[in-house]
Order: structure tokens, then sequence, then C-alpha cells
């Protein structure tokens, strides 16, 4: 026997990876036919808006890990990766470089030429993502990934969306939105509101402090005590709300007066010295409050009201609005929740707030003033109105857009969305229904708070349970997937939508094959469809990125015109992504599963933590404090680095980067792969077959070593303990067989430096079961060990998992 890999490194791997081209090995490894057990793993897809890190990595590494060891087990495996393109964050950086700062700037650029632009662009990303995956030995189907912009992906797309809207939940309507005056001053974007990607400070520099408020009853009888986030809020405030089964009481106070205050709440808003010395005059029901007139606290105040513009108006019943005093602020230009009651009660809705996030004009002195810039003179005019009760004490940070960091403005826009509002029940069922790892998880899920945290594109998804009825599915975009809906030009709400490539070139004036309907804006827009005299044109909305993101399995699994579900298989096994998904991808499934199948489209997910930098701060390309693969590739080889990542993976923890730990993982991969070299060597003993006592004794305790922890890892890998399972597998590797058992042998030799055959053979195939063991962790350095020790198969990779043990078969649900 020769072993042919003498130490290991990064130009071993490459010398690895051009066999498995040569060889074809990861065809090899597939298990085919159409008996047994499958497991559907769906890759979430990475958007494709710059380079990668080495924490995209880690997340590919896990996946990777996963299906080669379900391979081992025996299972068939769908395994997709995917991109997320269409990004408008693409479109977003190429028009701030080529100075296109509104829709005619666009139009004057030519659509087809950014689209082009675009694709180029994600195409270059596409291409780099996938050579860093590849680097590190990531053996998913790259050949079949998906992309969100292709016009397969298109179909699914539309087909969802067809159903969606003849189920009533795609609907287009009023939304509160948050837009960003400085990335665009038309409203092609709806910012997306992240504070991860900004710098922090303590307090955050883009803050303000709430103010609470006295807001005067009409009959001079007392004053509301209420809460305002923001001071500017105050000048669209249009009602407020009450808790009809709470008990507020009047509380008599020297400084402000009398003030009705809910008594169980935990933040007055009254100077505590002034509550201390409160009395109360009378308990009151909620209910008793509901119609009660009350004046806007700025009528008569610097030019901002007068009093033949007095704006009156009422206290109306409603748990959907946060009451921290007991009362809720009603400001339906800025929040969701606030517009929906509202709605519901027929309230008026001022909005004094232009797209520009300035004052309108008719608001006395105020206006032309920015939203930023007027709250210390809000907070004068109210004191001078003895209506601002005090300051709140902990700075709120301010909503800013994640691309440019400067404050959004709240404004009603047109837009579709899904709505969620009578399905709140069946969205916690289909959530209950997954199996979460970790366990909390599932109270995230759970947790409406958590839906769309801080990055959303419509922030109502902050606030409480009946302020999350929605999930906006459009963008004012020029790159992204149109929306399949075609409009009378007499009528706009007399609507054509379609949910397909060929419905639409059966429908269209122009003469159409179904593979000549590319979903870009530049081919869609001027498709017309004439039917019964009336003649459409196609809206110019196109869907938001996260809404083709979240279709993913839909697309993958292939849901076809007509079809009520998709292929089989169906649902997807298992997904692993980072502990942010909650609020991203696992919400999206969850908002578009649920509509259109009545179940989550995945079973089981995975949840693992950040790779942080030295600060413990999660790496984040905007942010510049990320570690490349490439950095990572010229200190060590890929197989340390992957087994580093998954030794420490836990579900949910952070990894914080250690390169002394990863050299000492690397001198151990080399000292194993030295040993299984030099046992290739050993000279074989030719007096006798059998291995002699002092042998046998030394061989029976390395073959138990290895079925324990054959075990043991095959145990911890099927409960996704990544940890445990590479432990294992490297103690095993490296501190019993190559610096315990192969010294020991060494010492047994005869004069000839020789061994028994027996004694030959079983270590070799120790080596070769150790490499079994270590593929799905260290796939290149396992492909050492198997070659050094004459393995069959033409990679180790298509071998069965040691001991008969399946240890991904409590993944799959599909037979």
């Amino acid at each position: 026997m020769n072993g042919r890999f003498e130490t290991f490194g990064r130009c071993v791997e490459r010398q690895v990876q051009k066999e498995w081209r040569e060889r074809s090995s990861r065809d090899c490894a597939r298990v085919d036919g159409e008996d047994g057990d499958l497991l559907y793993f769906l890759d979430g897809p990475p958007n494709t808006s710059g380079k990668t890190h080495l924490g995209t990595v880690w997340n590919k590494v896990l996946k990777d890990a996963i299906v080669r060891t379900a391979r081992l087990s025996g299972i068939r495996v769908v395994d997709r990766p995917g991109y997320d393109t269409h990004l408008f964050t693409t479109e977003q950086r190429l028009t701030d470089e080529e100075g296109l700062e509104s829709g005619a700037d666009v139009r004057d650029y030519g659509v087809e030429a950014l689209e082009e632009a675009c694709e180029s662009r994600e195409e270059r990303f596409r291409d780099e993502l996938e050579s860093d995956f590849r680097d590190f030995g990531v053996w998913l189907d790259w050949e079949r990934s998906y992309r969100t912009d292709s016009s397969s992906y298109a179909d699914a797309a539309w087909q969802a969306f067809r159903r969606l809207y003849e189920l009533g939940d795609a609907v287009e309507g009023e939304q509160v939105n948050y837009v960003c005056p400085e990335c665009d001053l038309t409203l092609r974007k709806r910012a997306e509101v992240e504070s991860e990607h900004l710098p922090l400070s303590d307090p955050p520099e883009d803050s303000t402090s709430p103010i609470y408020l006295a807001y005067p009853a009409a009959d001079e009888q007392g004053a509301f005590v209420v809460r305002a986030d923001e001071p500017w809020k105050v000048l669209c405030n249009s009602f407020l709300t009450v808790d009809p089964d709470a008990e507020y009481a009047k509380l008599s106070t020297e400084e402000f007066g009398d003030l009705y205050l809910a008594t169980d709440t935990e933040e007055a808003g009254v100077p505590w010295d002034a509550l201390d010395r409160a009395s109360v005059r009378e308990r009151v029901a909620g209910e008793q409050l509901v119609g009660t007139a009350y004046v806007h606290p700025l009528v008569d105040s610097a030019g901002v009201g007068s009093e033949s513009d007095r704006r009156i108006f009422e206290v109306v019943a409603s748990d959907r609005l946060d009451r921290p005093t007991g009362f809720g602020h009603g400001v339906p230009a800025c929040d969701e929740a606030s517009r929906q009651v509202a709605v519901d009660r027929c309230v008026a809705v001022p909005d004094p707030i232009a797209d520009d996030g300035t004052i309108d004009w008719s608001v006395g002195d105020l206006g032309g003033e920015s939203i930023f810039d007027v709250d210390e003179r809000i907070r004068d005019l109210l004191r001078r109105r003895d209506a601002l009760l005090r300051l709140g004490e902990q700075k709120e940070r301010t909503k800013c857009c994640w691309l440019c960091g400067r404050a959004v403005v709240p404004q009603i826009t047109q837009q579709w969305y899904i709505s969620l509002g009578d399905r709140t029940e069946e969205l916690f069922d289909a959530v209950s229904a997954v199996d979460w790892i970790p366990d909390e998880v599932e109270e995230t899920m759970r947790s409406p708070e958590s839906w769309h945290p801080d990055w959303s594109r419509d922030t109502r998804f902050d606030g409480d349970v009946a302020a999350n009825q929605d999930w906006m599915i459009e963008q004012d975009a020029f790159w992204g997937l149109p929306i399949p809906v075609w409009e009378s030009v007499d009528d706009p709400d007399d609507k054509i939508v379609l949910g397909s490539r060929a419905a639409i070139a059966e429908r269209a004036d122009q003469p159409l094959a179904p593979e000549d309907v590319v979903p870009r804006r530049s081919q869609l827009d001027d498709v017309t469809i004439t039917e019964d005299g009336k003649r459409y044109r196609r809206s110019e909305a196109v869907f938001a990125d996260r809404y083709s993101a979240a279709l993913a399995s839909v697309a993958v699994a292939g849901l076809e015109p007509g079809e009520s579900m998709p292929d089989d298989p169906w649902p997807v096994d298992l997904i692993v992504e980072a502990k942010d998904q909650p609020g991203l991808w696992f919400f999206m499934q969850l908002a578009t599963g649920v509509p259109l199948f009545g179940e989550m489209p995945f079973n089981r997910a995975f949840e693992h933590g950040f790779l942080t930098d030295e600060n413990g701060a999660k790496m984040s390309k905007s942010v510049g404090n990320v570690v490349t693969p490439d950095e990572a590739l010229e200190r060590y080889a890929a197989d340390p680095v992957r087994l580093y990542l998954l030794a420490n993976t836990r579900p949910g923890s952070d990894i914080s980067l250690d390169w002394d730990r990863i050299e000492r993982i690397e001198a151990k991969l080399n000292t194993v792969v030295e040993a299984s070299h030099d046992w290739g060597r050993t000279e074989t003993a030719e007096a006798t077959v059998e291995a002699p006592p002092s042998e046998a004794v030394v061989n029976d305790w390395l073959r138990a070593r290895l079925a324990d922890t054959a075990e043991a890892t095959a145990d911890a890998i099927s409960a996704l303990d990544f940890a445990t399972a590479v432990e294992e597998v490297l103690t095993f590797a490296h501190d019993t067989l190559a610096t315990a058992y192969v010294p020991i042998l060494r010492g047994l030799e005869d004069e000839r430096g020789a061994l028994s055959p027996a004694t030959i053979e079983c270590g070799a195939r120790v080596f070769r079961e150790t490499a079994k063991l270590l593929s799905p962790f260290g796939p290149h350095v396992a492909e050492c060990l198997y070659l050094n020790a004459d393995g069959t198969e033409p990679t180790v990779h298509a071998c069965s998992w040691p001991g008969g043990r399946e240890p991904a078969a409590s993944w799959t649900t599909h037979e």
C-alpha cells in the first residue's frame, strides 16, 4: 500500500478538488433511484449585492455537512442552493454611481440598460460567491441553483401571487410606510429601516426623547395623559384610544390640574413629586371615557392653529395601540396601527408631513421646516399651553435608512400587500408545527414584535399583535420582478391578474410566445391587453425582492399554473439559517405559506448565531468588519476553518474567530494525514497472517473506540449537534488513532519494522472508517485519509456511514 498524501495543507486541498472534478466525485456521491427516503433541503438564498464574508461561508459549510451526512446515510437529497437577485440595493448603488436621481433620469438612461447593468453586477457577485463556496468544498447542486430573477422562478412567483389575489390575501391599498428622502426624492424607494448596519452610540446620535402630554378634554373637566414617541408626531394626532375594560383615575394636581390616567399604568408620565402630592378625585371605567371630546394641544399656539380652526377629536375604544399611560396616541399618518383604527372608526387622518420630511405650509410658522429640526420648538409650544408634563428619560433611536443612515419619513402610500389580519391563529398554528432548534425560536416566531424588526420596509411590524396585519410585497423600482397586474386605462380598479408567462403570451395584444416573455419592466411595461373593448396596461409596480425570496420553496418544488400545491417533495424537510431570520426569511415563508397552503413551507429549522469580529460585533459587509474567505485561505487550508466553525456551532450561539485554534486544528489534521501516509508504508511480516497477542489487544481496543466514536457522532449529528460530532471525530482521529494507536504499534514492530497483515489491515480499515466519519466536516482531509488507506470507492463521499447507522434518517419526512 503506497500512501499518496504525505502531508496536508491548502495545496493538497487544491489537488483533491482537481481529482474531484476529474472523477466527477460529486456525482458518485449522489444517491439515485426512486426508492427509500428523500431529504428536501433548501438553501436560503444569499443576496448578490456584494462580496461574501466568512459568516456566509459558515452557513454554507453547515448546509454542506448536512447534505453530505444525508448521502452517507443512504438518503436521496434534493439540495438546491439559490441566490437572491432582483435586489433594490443593486439598483440603488448603480443609480447613485450614475447620478440618476429620479425615475425620469432612469428613463433617460434607459430602463433596459439599467436592467442589464444590474444583472451584470449581480452575475459577477454570484460567480464570486459560488467560487468562495466551492473553495471551501461545499458540494451543493450548483448546476441547478435557483435565481429569483429567472423566468422559471417568475412563473412560480406569479402563480402564487394570482392565487393570493383570488383568495383575497393579496390586496392593493393604502399603507403607512417609511420613505428615505435622501436616497431618492421620488418614491422609487421605500426605505428599509435597519439599525444593524449603522454605527451605534450610547445614547444614539440620531435619537429622540418621548414626551408626556396633557391633552385637554373639550369640557375642560380634565386632561388625558398621553405619551408621544417624538414631538413632531403631535402634529399628526387625530384621536386617542382607551381600554374600555380598564380602570382610570382622575387625579387632582396643583401644577397641571386634573389628569386622567390608567390606575395600573407603570408609566405615569407625570413628574413623580407632583404625582406624590396628587389626590384621586374619582375613578371611572374606560368605557365611560369613550366618545369624550378633546382639543388638540397645539390649537391656538403660535399660529399652528387658531380659534376658528379648533381641532376637536374624540377618545375611541381600541386595543391596537400601545398605551403606556392608559391612552394610545393616534397618529394615523405615522403609524399603520393608528391608520387602521382611524379607518375603522371613520376618524380624520391629518397628514401634514411632505415626502421630503418638511411640514405642510398650512401648519403655521412651522410650515416648510423639517420634522427633524422642530422638536424643541414644538416642546416650547406645548410648554406654553401647559400641555407638556415631562420629557421621557430614555432616548430612542430615530428610524434610519439602512443605505445612507439618514432619518426616514412616514408616508401613506398605495401598495400591494399580503393581508394577514384574519390569520393570526393560523400563523401561530403553523409556527407550532415546526421543529425549531433551539426551542426559543418558536417563542420568537410566535411573538409578532419580532416580525420584521427595525430593518423592515413596513415598520409597523414592531408593534403589538393587532398591528401586525399585513406584509408589503411591492417596491417602487425598475430592477425587480414585475407584478403581473394589468389595469384598465379608464378604470384603475378594473384589473387583470395573470399567473404565468404562458397566460401573458396568450392574452397580450402583441404576438408573444411564452418563452419570449421576459420578467423585466423593459419587456412587459409596453405589453397591452384588449378585452371586451377595454384596453389594459401593466401597472408599473414590481415585487419587493423579499417577496421573491419568500417563495423559494415553492419555486424549487415546482408550483405550476393551475396547481394548488407544488409537486413533491413538499414541504422542505430542513432549513439552516442565522438567528436574524425569524424576522426575515422565516417570517416571509410564514406570510406566504399559510395563505397559500395552510402551513409553513418547512418542517424543521436550525438557527445558528453570527460570526463576530474581535469586539463581538456581527460581521457585516456594510460596516466593513468582515473577514473574507480569501483572507482565511491565505492563512490556513479550508478544512481547519470548516472544522473550527462546526466545532463551535451551537444553536443560536455566536462564534468569534480564533486564528490560534484554527492553527492547532490544522496541525492536528496534518498529524493524522502523516500517520495515514506512514501507515501505508509499513512492511508486512511474512511469518503469520494473524496478529500476535500483543498487537491483537491494541487492535481490539482501537476497534472498540472506533465503534463508540461512530455511535456518539451519529447520535450528535442526528440531533444537529455539530460541536459534539466534530469533537468526537477529531479527538478519535488525532488523539486515539494518530498519536496513540500508531505509535503503540510502531513499538511492537519486529526487527524488520514489520507488523502482521491483520494489524496492517486493521489500521487501514480504521483510517478508512475515520475518513468516512470526518467527511461531512473536513471533506478534503477525509479524501486524503481514504486514498492513503486504499479505499475501494472512487471517493470517500460515495461511502456509507460506519456501523450501518443512518444519522440523517430522522431529518426526512419524505419516502
